[in-house]
């Protein structure tokens, strides 16, 4: 791990970690006006409460390890590359900017899918094709970094070494962290085919 790396990667961390408290207390914000903006429709009171202390926990559970991963992509269309750190939770900032990548969004599948190159995910609005050039694991445990690596060039083997020495819980929360190819193509099946996985 180099030196200059690790310091930019932990100020990035750091800077994450910000923009999820900042999430937290706009939203803890919002819910306290609530009432006096739908003092008179209940349904939007309680479904809009609802919604908000659901995010505010979603962001409090996800703050101290917003993410796992990140890629470096640049579609064709587009002049350069840019930097997706992929966590459970997508968080984006005031600018409507990607903060935080949700493992479930096509564009996370590139992680799951593709190695350092030419490659391709399918969107709603059809093939984004292009080009990654980074692809990285972290390891992070109540808001530090511990470790880093570059996964591209290690074997789903290693991928996975981190994970399989701790507890059967905590395997459990980091589970999508280690999705490997061919899980993520049936994770990633439309709901309304049958499907029968053996093994």
């Amino acid at each position: 791990m180099e030196k200059t790396t690790y310091v930019l990667e932990k100020n990035k961390l750091k800077e994450v970690i910000d923009l999820y408290k900042e999430a937290v207390e706009d939203y803890e914000f919002k819910l306290k006006k609530l009432p006096d903006l739908y003092k008179f429709d209940v349904n939007l009171l309680s479904n809009f409460t609802t919604q908000y202390k659901n995010k505010i926990n979603v962001f409090k559970k996800s703050m101290m390890k917003p993410y796992f991963a990140r890629i470096d992509f640049k579609a064709n269309d587009e002049n350069s590359k840019n930097e997706f750190y992929i966590g459970k939770v997508g968080l984006y900032d005031e600018n409507n900017k990607i903060v935080t990548l949700d493992w479930r969004s096509p564009m996370a599948s590139i992680y799951y899918d593709s190695n350092v190159g030419k490659t391709s995910y399918l969107a709603p609005e059809g093939k984004i094709e292009g080009e990654l050039f980074l692809k990285r694991q972290y390891d992070i445990s109540d808001g530090v970094l511990n470790s880093f690596q570059d996964v591209d060039t290690v074997s789903n083997d290693e991928i996975l070494k981190p994970y399989l020495g701790v507890s059967a819980d905590n395997r459990l929360k980091n589970i999508v962290a280690t999705i490997q190819s061919e899980q993520n193509k049936i994770i990633r099946k439309k709901i309304n085919n049958n499907l029968i996985i053996q093994g």
